[in-house]
């Protein structure tokens, strides 16, 4: 396994391998101080799956440290598992091709209660359903009656007849042992192996591959000061899938209809912004997570939401300091690509609301934030740049992560954009990966403004909402959202104008 490590002297070093030591069935291949690189051998005794093994590196020996790749040889595989109708399933499981058609897996899976399980590839990828129910067939059996202590399984283990190559798109599915019903899936990726990775600093931001774990873990310290308006601790929220065509997401989140900071009250397109006025120059600086910058003109800040969404739910304010009004720029929406391309999470997603569309705030601001269950959205094609939703947008692939690629999707997108405020529209941007991680998809919702002051006890249509994620302030309405109600919020705001939809 390659971790990358922020060490820079003898001491660290001592510091890991004093740590490492210490595990059963670990051994230290490599330490590079230069290359800030440990390569450690992990065998079916050991304890703690590769995930505990980082963590356990950053607890004990004080080291941030990143998984890079795992196997020695040309391919290894990672799958994310997330639990079904609303269960808080999450787990991570990876796999490494050996000699003889032989293949190590990985994996730690939590929320399981006192459940035993069983860990499976099945022969499709399609995780449609409310109950996985269109995977298909056993394609690669893996492990049956794996034991769950504290709600967690940890497990190292060897398959037979394996290969690592036919596996890749398929799904890896956690069934329950005694009933047979599968309480959890993810699609098998491709993943680095050793040596396979040699990123260590993504070029838009200078920012080294373990800086986001940094952030996620400042994301915690701000909860600790007292930051936010209210808590949600990672997997806390109880979520459910609608039933339906669409598999909308459905969440409780009352605090955010009670606690959150009143919105402002909006009057066209181009409100001019208003220092007298909450902005984001007034936060504390115990809000403040961190900068971002591509150059001079494309760079932001990242704060706290303090009335967040979900888990890591922050902001990025594009140069703050100018006190731009909330009207989408080309800088910020290229900014916020290479932000989903810096992460290294598929569950990482952005937004951005116009006024009139939803926005709380009239300085320019993104939403970003981790939602560990799949969207319909990552999985729809349609090559014509529309797509099968119930009320029509347009979708832009960034297939390949380049500043060019990016630039021209940018400005694709901007055609689209400079038509809303000719013609007096507003619009919600939502950015996520494709289902295999490879892809970076912009979606754009061109919609009728609604300005005024905002009921905050019901589902306002915002960018959450178009992407098909509905956040609900009372348990009755939790319980009773529909996929019809939810297709109904979103046509309160279509526009009749085709036009658009035939350039």
């Amino acid at each position: 396994v390659e971790f990358s490590v922020e060490v820079n002297c003898e001491s660290c070093e001592q510091k890991l391998n004093k740590t490492l030591n210490e595990l059963t069935g670990v051994k230290v291949a490599e330490v590079n101080i230069k290359e800030q690189r440990l390569i450690l051998e992990v065998s079916e005794e050991s304890k703690h799956s590769i995930e505990e093994i980082r963590d356990l590196i950053e607890q004990k020996a004080g080291v941030t440290t990143v998984i890079k790749g795992v196997g020695a040889n040309k391919i290894a595989a990672v799958s994310e598992v997330h639990g079904n109708s609303g269960k808080n399933v999450v787990g991570v499981v990876r796999l490494s091709q050996l000699l003889n058609n032989k293949c190590f897996v990985d994996g730690v899976i939590d929320g399981l209660g006192d459940l035993k399980t069983g860990v499976n590839i099945h022969e499709y990828g399609d995780l449609t359903g409310n109950n996985f129910e269109n995977v298909g067939a056993i394609f690669i059996p893996i492990a049956s009656n794996l034991s769950s202590h504290s709600g967690r399984s940890s497990f190292r283990l060897t398959v037979s007849n394996c290969d690592l190559t036919s596996c890749i798109g398929r799904s890896l599915v956690v069934s329950e042992s005694e009933k047979q019903t599968a309480i959890a899936a993810g699609i098998v990726a491709r993943a680095s192996v050793i040596g396979g990775n040699t990123k260590k600093v993504c070029a838009c931001s200078g920012k080294t591959l373990w800086e986001e774990r940094q952030d996620k873990n400042k994301n915690n310290e701000a909860q600790n000061k007292g930051a936010f308006r209210y808590i949600i601790n990672k997997g806390s929220i109880e979520t459910k899938i609608i039933p339906g065509k669409y598999n909308f997401i459905a969440q409780l989140n009352p605090e955010r209809g009670i606690l959150r900071r009143k919105p402002h009250l909006m009057r066209s397109l181009k409100m001019p912004f208003d220092e007298k006025s909450f902005n984001f120059t007034k936060i504390k600086n115990d809000e403040l997570l961190f900068q971002i910058q591509l150059n001079s003109s494309c760079r932001a800040t990242i704060i706290i939401n303090n009335s967040p969404i979900e888990f890591g739910n922050s902001l990025m304010v594009p140069r703050l300091d100018e006190c731009l009004p909330q009207v989408l720029t080309e800088d910020s929406l290229k900014l916020a690509i290479f932000m989903v391309a810096l992460s290294g999470h598929r569950s990482f997603r952005m937004g951005f609301n116009s006024l009139g569309a939803a926005a709380s705030v009239n300085h320019q601001h993104w939403h970003l934030y981790y939602l560990d269950v799949e969207h319909k959205l990552e999985d729809i094609h349609d090559d014509s740049g529309t797509f099968d939703w119930p009320i029509k947008g347009f979708i832009f692939d960034v297939k390949e992560l380049t500043l060019s690629s990016i630039e021209n999707i940018v400005k694709q997108v901007f055609k689209k954009v400079d038509y809303c405020f000719n013609n007096g529209y507003a619009h919600n941007l939502f950015i996520t990966r494709n289902k295999s991680g490879e892809t970076i998809r912009v979606f754009l919702w061109i919609r009728q403004p609604d300005y005024g002051l905002k009921d905050d006890m019901t589902i306002n249509p915002a960018f959450c909402e178009f992407s098909g994620f509905f956040i609900c302030k009372t348990q009755e309405m939790f319980e009773k959202i529909s996929e019809q109600q939810c297709q109904q919020l979103m046509k309160t705001v279509e526009i009749t104008d085709t036009q658009i939809f035939e350039d």
